[in-house]
């Protein structure tokens, strides 16, 4: 939420300088628990600010989802009946629903780019509120001077605590972090947790190249 500001911006001066018909499909909300007053409050300010902009689909916390990238696939190749499986589908058929009401008009389905930054004026899109009340535990994981063989036999709750949840799913087997530490665009290192009965069974650090 609070980089959307820079996102903006970024995506102004490409329009301005290289794309002249750039526009913003849409705002898809990921990660989405029902459970969580959090989750509630961010859709409503999002749709608030974007009106319809903001994807009616939004795509549920989900374990296959999590475990899919672990094993190299993608969702509909990993498990094609999972509710992940089903809620990208969903926003598939709403993406082409939207494209086929505006080929017959030249009104957009929300706001425009240049309306956005006219709106936004430099000023975060979101409300303090949310900034002071942002969970902790999503910040980014850091493993400078770690000894990774600590981890072992710990339970999702002690690894938290520690690590962080970042972007993994707390029901999922298999969590996955980034690691910074002597990291490049051409070279990532991530780490890898596999839990058995609650607790880190294993741990492996792999190093993904491009190119």
């Amino acid at each position: 939420m609070e980089g959307l500001n820079k996102l903006f911006k970024t995506i102004k001066e490409i329009k301005v300088n290289f794309n002249k018909e750039l526009e913003i499909e849409g705002f898809l909300i990921t990660m989405y628990d029902k459970r969580l007053k959090h989750n509630h409050h961010i859709i409503n300010e999002l749709k608030a600010y974007f009106d319809d902009l903001v994807f009616k689909t939004v795509i549920k916390r989900n374990v296959s989802l999590s475990e899919a990238p672990s094993f190299g696939t993608n969702i509909f190749d990993y498990k094609i009946e999972s509710i992940g499986s089903e809620d990208y589908l969903n926003l598939s058929r709403e993406i082409i629903t939207n494209r086929n009401k505006m080929k017959n008009t030249t009104k957009t389905l929300g706001k425009t780019i240049q309306q956005i930054m006219n709106d936004n004026k430099e000023t975060n899109v979101v409300e303090t509120s949310i900034r002071k009340n942002h969970l902790k535990h999503f910040e980014p994981f850091d493993v400078k001077k770690k000894n990774f063989n600590k981890l072992k036999n710990l339970t999702k709750e002690e690894v938290i605590k520690r690590l962080g949840l970042v972007y993994n799913d707390i029901h999922s087997n298999i969590w996955m972090y980034r690691v910074s530490e002597r990291a490049t665009v051409f070279r990532k290192n991530f780490l890898y947790l596999t839990f058995i009965n609650n607790r880190v069974h294993s741990i492996e650090l792999r190093r993904f190249r491009r190119g």
